[in-house]
């Protein structure tokens, strides 16, 4: 009978030890920043994202512009730690010139780098590289 008892309070420890290391899990995995960094994107892409109603951010970049090179080694350095995926659009190469351009106009998009959010309910948002990055202020 005591051996009973025994593997009883040995199966509900196991159990609660389970249940603990889920709970533990799934917040953790909720919290991480687990966003990577696609330096080659295309507006075909981000058409794409959106269709499928993804959360993702779009970083508008020009290779000749000083703070995105600045930008771009930090998101290279973080990536696999980013609050989301950040999918890049190379404003002089973007093959798909005519949907960028109509893209930039309905952003308001006046300056680079810039980033632009979009929830899976295509909210939309504009952030800055701190908050990109997880850099917090202060």
């Amino acid at each position: 009978m005591q051996s009973m008892t025994r593997k009883k309070r040995i199966v509900v420890t196991v159990s609660v030890l389970c249940l603990l290391f889920g709970v533990w899990f799934t917040t953790h995995s909720m919290t991480n920043n687990r966003g990577s960094y696609y330096p080659h994107s295309s507006m075909k892409e981000v058409e794409q994202l959106t269709q499928n109603h993804q959360t993702f951010i779009v970083y508008l970049a020009r290779n000749d512009c000083p703070s995105c090179q600045q930008t771009d080694k930090r998101l290279v350095k973080g990536d696999g730690k980013l609050k989301e995926n950040v999918y890049r659009i190379e404003l002089n190469t973007e093959k798909e010139q005519v949907k960028l351009q109509r893209f930039l106009k309905q952003h308001e998009v006046k300056t680079v780098p810039s980033f632009i959010q979009f929830d899976k309910k295509m909210k939309i948002k504009h952030l800055n590289s701190d908050y990109v990055l997880g850099v917090s202020k202060g």
